[in-house]
Formats: C-alpha cells, sequence, structure tokens
C-alpha cells in the first residue's frame, strides 16, 4: 500500500524500489504459513486466516492471469483514449477481470487437468513451447505486415519554401492543406538521429571524439548537453555540411548540462558519472582548438527551483564562454506528459485530440529569458 501512495515515474522501477513490494509480499505469505504443530488458522485475526476465506484464494488463482491481461487493455485504451487517469485505469483494469475468467475457465484449467498433457512430460513440453513460441512469432508477422502495409513515410519536400518560412498556419493567407504526418505514429519511436553511440550511456565518463561531417575541416560546431541537445543532431549536421564544416557531439543522456547533482532513474543512485562527464567534457572544449560554434540544449525539467537552475547554469556557462566561441541555446522542446505517438495513431484524422496545455509542457526557462 505505501508502494501505491510514495511509488512515481520518477521511482527506478524496474530496479531495488521492486524490492520493497516484493519483499512485502513475501513476508505476508511467510506470515500465513503456520509453524511445526500449530494449526492451520492462527487466532480469529492472523492473516493465515484472512487469506484463507473463498474470496482470496480466489484471487490468487486468477491473479496471474488477471495480471497478464490488464497490460493490453490499458495499453489499448489509451492507444484509443489518450492519456488515463486513475479511475479510468481501474476501471479498464477491473474489465481485465472477465476475459482473464475466461482464460482460466477455458484455457488454463483444461490444460493443467488434461490426462493427455499430464500423463505426457514430453507432450507437455511440447505445448509449453508452443505456447511461448507461438505468440512470439504471430506478433512479429502481424507486426511486420502492419509495418509493411503503411509502407514508408511521404517525404515532404521543403525545398520550395523560402528562408524562414514557418509551418503552421500564416496569418496573411489561407492555411495550407494538411500533409501527412512525417514520421508516421509507427515508426516514430524509431526515429532516432543517425549519430551511433555518441549519445553515452549513463555509466560512461567520457565521450568519444563523434565527429561527423567534414572531419578534416579546423572548423567545426559543438553539439553539447543531455538527449535534449542531442536531438538536434540532424540540423546541426546539415548546417556543418552547408559550411563545409565539423560538426562534434558531446551528449550525454539523462545528465543535466547545468551543474546540477540529480539522481539517475537507470542506476538508481546518485549520478557521480554525470559530474564526471559534464566536467570532462567542459574541459576537453576549454583546452582544445576554438569550435566555430557551441551549440547547447537540456531538458528543462531537472529541478523545480529556478534560481538554483539558473545558477547551475552560470557555472557550466563560465568555461564555456572561455574558449571564445559563440555559444548559442536552443530552448527545451515541450513536453507533452503523454504518448503523442500512439495518441496520433489512434486518431489520425484528428490532431486537435492529442493536443496539450502548453502552461504544463513548456516550463520556465531562466536561462532563454536573457
Amino acid at each position: 500500500g505505501w508502494c501505491v501512495v510514495a511509488y512515481d515515474a520518477s521511482t527506478p522501477y524496474p530496479g531495488r524500489a521492486a524490492l520493497v513490494p516484493t519483499l512485502a509480499t513475501a513476508a505476508v505469505i511467510l506470515a500465513a504459513i503456520p509453524g511445526r504443530g500449530e494449526r492451520e488458522a492462527q487466532g480469529a485475526y492472523g492473516v493465515g486466516r484472512l487469506l484463507a476465506g473463498r474470496a482470496p484464494r480466489a484471487i490468487g488463482r486468477l491473479s496471474y492471469t488477471l495480471y497478464l491481461w490488464h497490460w493490453p487493455v490499458l495499453v489499448l485504451a489509451e492507444a484509443r483514449l489518450g492519456t488515463l487517469g486513475w479511475p479510468a485505469r481501474t476501471a479498464w483494469t477491473l474489465a481485465a477481470v472477465l476475459p482473464a475468467i475466461a482464460t482460466m475457465r477455458w484455457v488454463e484449467q483444461p490444460l493443467r487437468r488434461s490426462r493427455t498433457v499430464s500423463e505426457l512430460p514430453r507432450r507437455g513440453l511440447a505445448v509449453g513451447v508452443s505456447a511461448i513460441v507461438l505468440p512470439v512469432a504471430l506478433a512479429l508477422v502481424v507486426g511486420t505486415a502492419t509495418l509493411h502495409l503503411m509502407g514508408p513515410a511521404t517525404p515532404v519536400d521543403v525545398k520550395g519554401l523560402p528562408p524562414g518560412a514557418a509551418s503552421g498556419p500564416s496569418l496573411l493567407g489561407g492555411a495550407a492543406a494538411d500533409g501527412p504526418v512525417v514520421p508516421n505514429p509507427v515508426q516514430a519511436r524509431e526515429d532516432f538521429p543517425p549519430d551511433g553511440d555518441c549519445q553515452v550511456a549513463p555509466e560512461v565518463t567520457s565521450s568519444p571524439k563523434c565527429l561527423f561531417g567534414a572531419v578534416d575541416s579546423p572548423d567545426r560546431i559543438v553539439l553539447l548537453g543531455d538527449s535534449h541537445a542531442g536531438q538536434w543532431f540532424s540540423p546541426m549536421l546539415a548546417l556543418a555540411a552547408r559550411r563545409g564544416w565539423a560538426l562534434q557531439e558531446l551528449v550525454k543522456q539523462g545528465c543535466p548540462l547545468p551543474e546540477l547533482a540529480v539522481t539517475s532513474p537507470q542506476l538508481g543512485r546518485a549520478y557521480r558519472e554525470c559530474d564526471t562527464w559534464r566536467a570532462d567534457a567542459l574541459d576537453r572544449l576549454r583546452t582544445g582548438p576554438k569550435p566555430r560554434l557551441i551549440v547547447i540544449a537540456s531538458l528543462n525539467r531537472y529541478t523545480t527551483d529556478r534560481e538554483l537552475l539558473a545558477t547551475a547554469w552560470e557555472k557550466t556557462l563560465r568555461p564555456l564562454r572561455e574558449t571564445g566561441a559563440p555559444i548559442v541555446y536552443i530552448e527545451d522542446t515541450p513536453v507533452p506528459g503523454s504518448d503523442i505517438p500512439a495518441c496520433v495513431s489512434g486518431a489520425p484524422a484528428d490532431a486537435a485530440a492529442c493536443a496539450f496545455d502548453r502552461a504544463e509542457a513548456v516550463r520556465d526557462d531562466p536561462l532563454a529569458r536573457r
């Protein structure tokens, strides 16, 4: 019960946090086991007496089947309806009880009680392997077929647009016809910058060389920050190519560029590797050849303390200014708070269904105000 209240999206899970509900469940089960020479049910209020009731035992029999069913039910509901609050999630989980009961009644129990399966171990093993392999194969076939049917994303030709043209509707003329969503929602989750391993993982403390474009050029653009800087890799590479420069990427996942002490959800502890990586990246820029341009960006949600964030940015900007290179800051992109590809996939003809509140998605940025 405590986990339901205390755990949130920032809790590293799965991880050490999973030990609390796991060990608590084991303790409850252990408490219900009678000791040597004791009766099965201890006292009117003992946990063994409570768990021995018909209702808890029925829930226990159904629990794993319900666990398997409630995930696809919730995922499909959110894909169709958007982000669900806890009342809706509770209602959909309760709705999953019906297919769970049906599966247990007409699939699980007949197989478990089948003499054909139980008397021939090899046949039982074959049924078990088939029950694993066939759903996986079916998922791969259906997924691949879906991608094939949808085809590649339709390219959009932007060469004819004048410099600085806006992508939204113009106030001076009629709105342009809506075009296809690029990339399509199925492909969006795999739409990552083609920068190899240059967005280094949490456990890494130093970025590799990571030069792209005209790597022999004495001039280079440096892209510096966390993954919210890495998302600008492709346009920065295009800019560097246009000028005949190199692009150097110094990006670390989940590591704030402002000098903040944070916890890594992946590592489940203080993110010391981030501090080491940041110091190393700044030292390399300060002591190495002067870049033609330094482009910085970072997630704007590592802390809600705006004064602390401004101070942290100043600590990072000080050594960057010492390089003498121009510094361009790209303000953080909005964080919608919901699964946009899933929403767009569920409502392809109604983009407004996936709208979100700007005030919640865009945090006040002390660096952008300068």
